[in-house]
């Protein structure tokens, strides 16, 4: 590990270490002078999603662990919380495809799409995988026509941008636009907003084929 938590005699999370708190500072030199203080941390209460988000946020690799009274426990660690993630539902059931779970986390909403992003939508990073995201417009694309054309569709060709990542915890609103359509074919453009924030954009051809 690369960063070491600090407690005091009671036991209670004081700060955090690392190598360039120590680099050229004197041998003798008291680990309270050059500590990090407050120390970023989490609670046993604390979910494995909230650890990834925070590690990510904050860019860090290894949290301590505190209990009711703030005093040390453990610490976890970004393998930890991949592994607990790996671990807890992130492998699809026998037979499930990425669409079949983007299709659970599909909400209408105010008229509005979204989809949540859990666990189990994201990468090992924490976040929105690329396959997820065009899962999701795939997905959009096809609850769309099915509601309002009574139609089934075929993705012909899907173009995406990527404009910025999504956190886990987070929601994504996707908004549809319907440039072109005929008898057996339609031509849309998708956004995905996160926060208010563009996050991918995608141009669709599609067959729309009956029932």
């Amino acid at each position: 590990h690369s960063r070491f938590p600090i407690v005091d005699r009671q036991n209670k999370l004081a700060g955090l270490i690392t190598s360039k708190d120590i680099i050229g500072k004197d041998l003798d030199e008291k680990l309270y002078r050059v500590m990090t203080k407050p120390a970023i941390s989490v609670q046993l209460s604390t979910t494995v999603a909230s650890c990834a988000h925070l590690m990510i946020w904050e860019g860090i690799e290894l949290l301590p662990v505190t209990g009711n009274q703030k005093q040390l426990v453990g610490v976890i660690s970004r393998e930890d919380v991949l592994k607990a993630m790996q671990i807890v539902g992130r492998q699809p059931q026998v037979g499930e495809t990425i669409n079949d779970q983007v299709a659970k986390h599909i909400e209408i909403r105010n008229q509005q799409i979204i989809v949540e992003i859990t666990p189990q939508l994201t990468n090992q990073f924490g976040t929105l995988s690329k396959s997820v995201s065009v899962a999701i417009i795939e997905e959009t694309i096809k609850s769309v026509m099915r509601k309002h054309k009574k139609l089934e569709v075929m993705i012909e060709s899907l173009n995406i941008f990527y404009i910025r990542t999504v956190q886990i915890e987070s929601e994504v609103e996707v908004d549809y636009t319907i440039l072109d359509m005929g008898r057996n074919f339609a031509k849309l453009e998708v956004t995905m907003f996160s926060a208010n924030q563009p996050v991918a954009k995608a141009l669709i051809m599609c067959q729309l084929l009956d029932h």
